[in-house]
């Protein structure tokens, strides 16, 4: 008679699901070095004053990543957004939507004194372009801005 052995499957659950291999927080998954800051974004107004603060960016002070995470658009796809988020007085948390960047009410106005917000739309996706080819860079000229203007950006998902 051979002796009953019992199995919980404890070892075959173990063996099913191993951890993932996961970069510790903190440490950069581009160079694995530690050191993530907050960096302003500023962009100089047309009359050259004082630069103004138009979001600030999650960046790896060593090589100048800029982390990405996973988000779902307004029609549940899946897409990846750079981090780029709001001050803290104006709308808090990861930006999503081109229409939560900050820029003075000015410099998007139509000639009837409304505002354009396709135009602010279009503004801030130049200026997540900027950002992301230019890493090291945290201020941008109103003219180096306005020539990176497309018709083909979205206005409402980075």
């Amino acid at each position: 008679m051979t002796a009953y052995k019992r199995d919980f499957g404890v070892k075959n659950r173990a063996e099913e699901k191993s951890a993932p291999t996961v970069t510790p927080a903190g440490f950069c998954p581009s160079c694995g070095k530690m050191g993530f800051a907050a960096l302003r974004v500023m962009v100089t107004p047309p009359d050259g004053g004082a630069p103004f603060t138009v979001c600030f960016k999650k960046q790896c002070v060593h090589c100048g990543f800029i982390p990405e995470f996973k988000g779902k658009d307004k029609n549940g796809a899946e897409r990846v957004y750079p981090l780029f988020f709001m001050p803290f007085n104006t709308r808090p948390g990861i930006s999503v939507k081109y229409r939560d960047f900050y820029f003075p009410p000015e410099l998007y106005q139509t000639e009837d004194g409304k505002a354009d917000v396709a135009l602010k739309a279009r503004l801030a996706a130049a200026l997540v372009r900027l950002a992301q080819n230019e890493p090291r860079r945290s201020c941008f000229d109103w003219e180096e801005l306005k020539g990176n203007l497309t018709r083909t950006d979205k206005n409402s998902i980075i």
